[in-house]
């Protein structure tokens, strides 16, 4: 049965300042303490699509126990929202589990509330992770920190990317009581899956059209007759890592994130570049590993085989599909103009799964 979307808060919250002032209130008691001073604080224009994010550079106490920390806050969208039944405690608490295990390269997430009012919705605060990530808007792959270094260099950050995402995949997502993520039962899980990117389609459409309903049967026909399940970070690409000199220190971003296939995120990661060769015409810069070399690269370090990857590059265009649906008709309600060859019912995600339908391949 289709379910009904996430409601959200309508709590209205406008005020950069008050937003500022509310938070320093919050984590003096949060903290234990007095008060606290914020010293820096800022909403990045070209984050947060999905979840508004607040950067802030705090400092309690003085003397010798003066404390000063980085935090980002993300708060669940007041209107509006992107993700189908987005539910900002259920992965936060996700990333809350798994970033209090050492050796993932999650932001920890100090603090979850679930109170709406406080600044227009519920949110989480989690540290501030330094380092470089690769840009999306504008892309990395052109006049960006990346282009601007070596390719060996490049090949040395995308590797350490890979092999981290080996480590999440093997993370003990059982043990560490993360069962919640799962949407369906026994050793099944992509049915499930299915069933709910095609109700997220027809959401972000208003109605079943004939290309969702093409894929979701082709999908349901094509099961794999096994899935080796793990914890799927969901939206891995480039522009969601942080990097050090060497390697990823970061993994950003887990509204996406679910149990399954570890071809899935394979296939998203790859499906991203896709996107950015195809609808700007961008070339993924030498040693940032991408397509065939990305999928050998992870099966060298995890030892083992993504058989089910064609399988999921049908599966993650239907759920571009799906996000880019939502997206078109959110920006029509606010009177944007889409261009008539990126718009809801034709775009590079609806081209690429008609393509992989009809062809079984993108090139």
């Amino acid at each position: 049965m289709e379910k009904s979307p996430q409601q959200f808060s309508k709590v209205a919250w406008t005020s950069r300042d008050d937003t500022a002032t509310v938070l320093a209130d919050w984590f003096a008691k949060k903290l234990h303490v007095s008060s606290v001073t914020v010293r820096s604080f800022d909403s990045p224009k070209d984050n947060g699509m999905s979840a508004p994010v607040y950067r802030l550079d705090i400092e309690w106490g003085s003397g010798k126990s003066r404390k000063a920390e980085k935090f980002v806050v993300r708060r669940e969208p007041a209107e509006n929202p992107v993700f189908y039944e987005a539910d900002i405690t259920k992965w936060s608490r996700a990333q809350q589990i798994i970033g209090e295990h050492v050796g993932t390269p999650v932001p920890k997430v100090y603090f979850i509330e679930n109170d709406p009012t406080v600044i227009g919705g519920r949110f989480f605060a989690m540290k501030h992770v330094e380092g470089r990530i690769p840009p999306d808007r504008p892309a990395y792959h052109h006049g960006s920190w990346v282009t601007e270094i070596s390719p060996e260099e490049r090949k040395v950050l995308w590797r350490s990317a890979v092999n981290e995402l080996v480590g999440i995949h093997r993370f003990e997502w059982r043990s560490a009581g993360l069962e919640f993520l799962r949407r369906g039962v026994d050793e099944h899980e992509i049915d499930m899956e299915v069933a709910y990117f095609a109700s997220y389609c027809d959401w972000g459409y208003g109605r079943r059209t004939a290309l969702v309903d093409h894929a979701v049967s082709w999908l349901m026909k094509n099961i794999p007759g096994s899935e080796r399940l793990c914890l799927c970070w969901g939206d891995v690409r480039p522009s969601n890592m942080v990097f050090s000199a060497d390697r990823l220190v970061g993994a950003l971003d887990w509204e996406l994130v679910s149990i399954g296939d570890p071809a899935k995120d394979l296939a998203w990661w790859n499906f991203s570049e896709y996107m950015f060769e195809t609808a700007l015409g961008l070339k993924t810069p030498e040693g940032c590993l991408s397509g065939r070399l990305l999928l050998a690269t992870y099966e060298e370090l995890s030892g083992a085989s993504l058989e089910n990857y064609t399988y999921y590059e049908v599966f993650n265009a239907l759920r571009a599909v799906a996000i880019i649906a939502r997206n078109s008709a959110i920006l029509e309600s606010q009177n944007v103009q889409l261009p008539p060859n990126e718009n809801a019912q034709n775009n590079t995600a609806t081209r690429a799964l008609t393509r992989l339908l009809e062809h079984g391949r993108l090139s």
